[in-house]
């Protein structure tokens, strides 16, 4: 059976892929002279929406630099299996695709170059999201890191009469959801965005919300979730009912429609009509007119940028706890212009990015704390 990569690529190391023909893909010199063609090419089926803008532009300069050609094309938001199995059926098939679970790596497993020992899988700092054939063929590894939950506007929050730090467990998380949710004539804002369950929407909830009922259950019984157990003990379960029951609940949001449709989450939470927004990170690029915080523990010179393409700082420091700094988003012309990125990891390894070029752990620079 044929082999393609099956690889679930860290964003950041884009600039390693490999085409897929017999010879090494070669690079442009220091001057910025174009590379000497390359035989293979590389499609990447992308499973996530939000990132497909910036896989484009980092496909376009692996092109320059190597003179491959990279075709990214973006499934739409829901439709990755149903998308990558008619792909699959294609002569010209995905050359790098996601294997995000024990069902997926049985159903392409045949397909995925074994990644025991490649330089990308020895560039991740745990394989904890290293995913396995039977035959213990390593088919899939971690490309990005992810967290959701319930997403606060502070601001909101403060104008409702809380203190930012005030909730702290259910209790009060219910108790401020209840309380907005009954002035939400008042104050001009209801307690959670909706929570729609049709197809754009609920798989925050079937998906996300649901996944913390089946990890506590495995964390119970680890030995009963070597693979995916025939029933569950719903040992959580009323966890999740109370959450989402809170969540339709106190809302604009006529629950009786939620199964209907046809509502914006994202929209009501940036447009500040809700307080609380049940999703991750990735949604965090959308809010753009925010004011971001962060403690630099550095003396020295930082420079902040933040624009579309994301937060950019670059720092010649020595570490000395104290340093902070504030940037208003909605205000870009009081940022300073610079050129960036040296963010570095404090785990054994150490290769996040500096704008495309990778710092492997010995070439980390000597200015950056990463003890």
């Amino acid at each position: 059976m044929k082999k393609l990569f099956a690889l679930l690529l860290a964003l950041v190391m884009v600039l390693g892929l490999v085409a897929c023909g017999n010879e090494t893909p070669v690079t442009g010199d220091d001057n910025n002279n174009e590379a000497p063609a390359a035989s293979g090419s590389v499609y990447w089926l992308n499973f996530k929406p939000e990132s497909d803008e910036a896989l484009q532009k980092i496909a376009e300069l692996y092109t320059q630099k190597t003179n491959v050609p990279v075709k990214v094309v973006t499934a739409a938001s829901g439709t990755y299996n149903e998308t990558l199995t008619a792909q699959m059926d294609k002569s010209d098939a995905p050359t790098l695709f996601v294997v995000g679970n024990a069902a997926a790596v049985e159903t392409w497993g045949d397909y995925c170059l074994d990644l025991t020992g490649t330089d990308i899988a020895n560039e991740l700092s745990t394989d904890a999201y290293m995913l396995y054939d039977a035959d213990g063929k390593l088919c899939s590894i971690g490309y990005c890191y992810e967290c959701y939950g319930i997403i606060v506007n502070k601001e909101l929050l403060v104008k409702a009469g809380y203190a930012e730090d005030y909730i702290t467990n259910f209790a009060t998380l219910k108790e401020v959801a209840e309380d907005v949710h009954a002035r939400a004539a008042e104050l001009g804002f209801d307690a959670f965005s909706s929570a729609g369950m049709d197809g754009s929407s609920s798989w925050r909830f079937t998906g996300h919300l649901i996944n913390l009922d089946y990890y506590y259950e495995s964390v119970d019984a680890p030995e009963a979730w070597t693979s995916c157990p025939a029933s569950i003990k719903g040992t959580y379960m009323n966890n999740y009912r109370n959450l989402y029951d809170l969540m339709v609940v106190n809302s604009a949001t006529n629950r009786a429609d939620l199964a209907n449709g046809g509502f914006d989450a994202a929209s009501e939470f940036a447009n500040g009509e809700a307080l609380f927004y049940f999703n991750g990170n990735w949604e965090c690029p959308d809010f753009g007119e925010e004011t971001f915080y962060g403690t630099a523990f550095v003396t020295g010179d930082a420079f902040l940028n933040v624009n579309s393409s994301g937060i950019k700082l670059k720092a010649n420091v020595a570490t000395n706890p104290g340093s902070k700094f504030i940037y208003n988003a909605s205000s870009p012309e009081g940022n300073i212009s610079n050129e960036f990125v040296t963010f570095v990891d404090r785990r054994k390894r150490k290769s996040l990015i500096t704008g495309l070029d990778i710092f492997r752990e010995e070439e980390t620079p000597k200015n950056i704390n990463s003890e």
